[in-house]
């Protein structure tokens, strides 16, 4: 960088002494004097002046000022903080003689404009500025001679490197999230369920079966006609219907829904256990004669019309020429007995605690009554099972990783 200064310097001492000479009475007196001074001090203080004499010589020497960061490369007004030092050096005290010529220099300032003479300095005649305008306009012939006041100086200021670095990384963090499968299954037909009776599986004796979209209504009916000579007859009907229970735990209902007839007692059983009776005791059903007897007996009663239960059988041993036989309990005489005739009756009866996986088994015990020489009679018995069938289902799947999956690709 090629730099081109001109330094003006200006010295202005006030020289006091006890010499008689002659006052200044003009401004030209006072530039005269301030000349002579100058020229008579400017060898002796260019070698003296510097910053070691005058951190030897003048206390609180410095080559900072706090009043420096108003200069702002000349570019801050100064205005402000001047009047600001102006207003506090009108009360302000130091501590010392010294410190206090600071305040006393700036009060002098202050008052020195209503106190002393003010010239008039004309940039024509005045000799600061007439005698610096030659200098001005012809700095000397010579570029770059060390003794001219005006000069050319090169500067060579080193190039500045800065280095700088950046880092670029992959921040890893660890998400979780959740995908959610919702599976929507519908029944073919209402009541249909995915456990129940396997359709074509169902068979049997006397048995009928009604057609429903999601229900097995099934049952057994049997009607015996009159028939003479009925007394005699030790028969008890025993109906039976076997059919296939496929996940019984998925099964919503099985019921035994009715029984009914005319002039007949019932029991029904459900794979061996015995659900529903008319008996009073909870027996099965079965028809015997006055010995509690289901078969004929030589040379006993032959007539078989009472209602007897398995509830309680004991073994009755051989007596003379009548041989031992097998004695159920005797419940009551059902010849000419119209009043202990049994109602129709609609239980809806729980079936599902006896059901299982595989094959299963309803048996019904009925036997007629006897009035008179007639012994007809006949009894339905209904039930209503889940049907079972194989639901249609559909996924649909909730993707809470959509916007992951997204970022990963």
């Amino acid at each position: 960088m090629i730099q081109r200064t001109c330094t003006v310097i200006l010295m202005l001492a006030i020289h006091v002494t006890a010499s008689a000479d002659a006052p200044i009475q003009t401004p030209s007196d006072a530039f005269q004097a301030g000349k002579d001074f100058a020229n008579d001090g400017k060898g002796t203080a260019s070698g003296t002046v510097n910053p070691n004499t005058g951190a030897t010589h003048l206390p609180y020497y410095g080559t900072t000022a706090p009043e420096a960061g108003y200069f702002q490369e000349g570019r801050n007004p100064i205005g402000g903080a001047g009047t600001t030092k102006q207003t506090q050096c009108q009360t302000d005290r130091a501590p010392d003689g010294f410190r206090q010529q600071e305040c006393d220099a700036v009060n002098f300032l202050t008052k020195n404009p209503s106190q002393r003479p003010k010239y008039t300095i004309d940039k024509k005649t005045d000799p600061l500025l007439t005698g610096s305008k030659e200098t001005i306009q012809n700095p000397g012939p010579i570029p770059g001679n060390s003794h001219q006041q005006c000069r050319v100086e090169t500067i060579k200021t080193p190039a500045t490197f800065i280095t700088e670095t950046c880092t670029e990384a992959n921040t890893l963090e660890a998400t979780s999230c959740q995908k959610t499968l919702t599976v929507t299954c519908r029944s073919p037909y209402p009541e249909c369920a995915a456990g129940g009776i396997v359709d074509g599986m169902l068979e049997g004796d006397h048995y009928y079966s009604e057609p429903d979209q999601g229900l097995h209504v099934f049952g057994v009916t049997q009607s015996l006609n009159d028939a003479e000579g009925n007394y005699g007859v030790s028969t008890t009907y025993q109906n039976s219907i076997t059919f296939t229970v496929k996940n019984p735990a998925e099964m919503t209902q099985a019921v035994l829904q009715a029984v009914t007839g005319v002039r007949s007692w019932r029991s029904v059983d459900v794979n061996g256990v015995t659900v529903y009776s008319e008996t009073g005791d909870g027996g099965r059903v079965y028809r015997c004669n006055a010995l509690g007897a289901r078969v004929r007996i030589p040379m006993k009663a032959w007539v078989f019309s009472l209602l007897c239960s398995d509830s309680t059988v004991t073994w009755a041993p051989e007596q003379g020429k009548t041989p031992g036989y097998w004695q159920y309990r005797l419940i009551l005489n059902m010849q000419d007995n119209y009043e202990a005739n049994p109602p129709n009756a609609y239980p809806n009866i729980n079936l599902l605690p006896f059901l299982h996986e595989g094959a299963n088994t309803i048996t019904v015990n009925a036997t007629t009554g006897g009035y008179g020489y007639e012994g007809g009679g006949s009894w339905d018995v209904r039930f209503v099972v889940n049907r079972q069938c194989d639901p249609t289902c559909t996924d649909h799947w909730d993707n809470g990783c959509a916007s992951l999956e997204e970022r990963a690709r």
